[in-house]
């Protein structure tokens, strides 16, 4: 209390014990009694919520992570109104739905269930403009590390100071083993540590170099960069043009023969010449229609635009 009270003279911020709480857990009655007449203070109980985020002394459970995935769904059906296309899902889903994902997956050890759940609404939005969708995606949705380097780093963090006076103590971190009475966050943590124990040092991050990006790199150090790569994620490039090349290279698209074979129509003639089979490759290369297209925008690019355009 003399804490807050220095804090309030010297910043001019008074705390409101109206709407000020204590949380206890593991406390005497007789000792806690004594803290609430002392401080004023009410009695709070668990899991309650801070900025938005339910806080707990344990696991949390899926009936309380659901909050994350109703948030989701709340925001994807106010988007659902303004019929984005295929690029402007992807940077919704990039922006909006992993960073919501990532604040609470920075909080919390997530369960399975509720990351599947995350997983199949960002999938369900991408290629049906909604949170509930039944049909097989064009494409296969392939796909907490940071709190192992804290430990190990000893940050100026309040929760890795208890994690070593708790936890961890006067033993070396990468030789430490949980005991069996050690909660279940607290052993995740210690699995992660053990999946990244040999990349830390052949990565550099000991030497504070550590980063989401440089671990993700490094959970997929075996998939091969493909060729067309730098041809369809171009960033000078439109994101609508982007996309659709992607579904291009991947053969992908909904054409007439696929139509056809999954019995959604009766016929798979191309509709720009009415003559051939609609395919990929006869949809944007072989087909006289798009051929005409080309030629019409090869003529465009070569035209000297205000002496500043050459293409």
């Amino acid at each position: 209390m003399r804490a807050f009270l220095t804090f309030s003279e010297a910043s001019g911020l008074s705390m409101n014990q109206d709407k000020s709480k204590i949380y206890r857990n593991g406390v005497p009655h007789l000792e806690a009694e004594a803290i609430l007449q002392l401080s004023g203070f009410q009695v709070g109980t668990f899991p309650f919520k801070y900025l938005g985020i339910p806080i707990s002394y344990k696991k949390l459970s899926n009936a309380e992570c659901n909050i994350l995935v109703d948030r989701i769904v709340s925001r994807i059906r106010s988007w659902g109104a303004k019929k984005l296309r295929y690029a402007g899902r992807l940077v919704l889903v990039r922006s909006v739905i992993s960073q919501m994902h990532s604040y609470w997956a920075k909080i919390f050890l997530l369960p399975k269930g509720i990351i599947s759940r995350v997983d199949a609404v960002c999938r369900n939005y991408l290629w049906s403009g909604n949170d509930d969708f039944h049909r097989v995606p064009a494409v296969a949705w392939d796909t907490c590390w940071k709190f192992s380097w804290w430990i190990a780093q000893k940050k100026d963090s309040l929760w890795v100071k208890w994690v070593h006076h708790i936890y961890k103590k006067q033993t070396d971190w990468w030789s430490y083993n949980p005991s069996i009475n050690s909660s279940w966050t607290w052993r995740q943590v210690c699995k992660a540590r053990d999946a990244l124990c040999p990349s830390f040092s052949v990565n550099g991050w000991l030497n504070e170099e550590y980063s989401t990006h440089s671990v993700y790199n490094w959970l997929i150090r075996e998939h091969v960069t493909v060729n067309w790569l730098p041809l369809v994620w171009n960033i000078l490039c439109l994101p609508k043009v982007n996309f659709i090349c992607w579904l291009y290279v991947l053969n992908r698209f909904m054409t007439k023969e696929r139509l056809l074979r999954y019995g959604i129509i009766n016929s798979d003639l191309c509709d720009l010449c009415g003559t051939t089979q609609e395919t990929h490759s006869h949809l944007f290369s072989d087909c006289c229609y798009s051929q005409r297209c080309l030629i019409l925008l090869k003529k465009w690019v070569d035209i000297d635009w205000n002496g500043d355009f050459k293409a």
